[in-house]
Parts: C-alpha cells; structure tokens; sequence
C-alpha cells in the first residue's frame, strides 16, 4: 500500500518528474506534469533521446556519464528543448 500512495503523491505533483532507466536511459516512471511537458504523449519505455531537440545532445550526454559513473551532475538551471510526441513543435523547459 505505501508503494501505491508514493506512485499517487509522485504521479500528482506539479513538478515534472521522471525516472530513466538503463544505459539507454529509457523512461521508467513519468509523472502528468511531466507527460504534459513532453506534449502529452506517454513515453515509459522510449528512451529519451526521442524527446530532446538537436541542442540537447550534450544534455544527453552528460546523463550518460551519470548513468556510467553514479555520480550526480550538478547545474544551478538547464535549459532544454523538448520535441513532442510527433517529433515537431520544439518547446524549451527550464530545467533547476
């Protein structure tokens, strides 16, 4: 039961929030303000590389050395462009 309560506080928040998942870095856990940020579409199990524009490669990058090192990155604020489901419309979120 205090899985699910998590999962529902989790799912809920306002705060975009995701998990990534292997080395591929494929969406595990996606929150509604997250799904919304990435255009409504639902993406557990796509990996995220699908979702960032051109620019964010570096971004992508560094969560793959994250991934490789357990070491966490730390940024004051990130700005990252995002695709939606289709692959168009590039918006940019702040990322803190």
């Amino acid at each position: 039961m205090r899985e699910q309560q998590l999962q529902s506080i989790l799912r809920h928040m306002p705060a975009g929030i995701a998990t990534l998942l292997g080395p591929e870095l494929r969406y595990g856990f996606v929150n509604e303000a997250m799904q919304a940020l990435l255009g409504g579409d639902t993406p557990e199990g796509q990996p995220l590389a699908n979702h960032l524009g051109v620019l964010a490669a570096d971004l992508l990058e560094v969560m793959q050395q994250v991934y490789k090192s357990g070491r966490p990155y730390v940024a004051k604020a990130y700005a990252l462009p995002l695709l939606d489901a289709a692959g168009a419309r590039p918006r940019l979120a702040t990322l803190t």
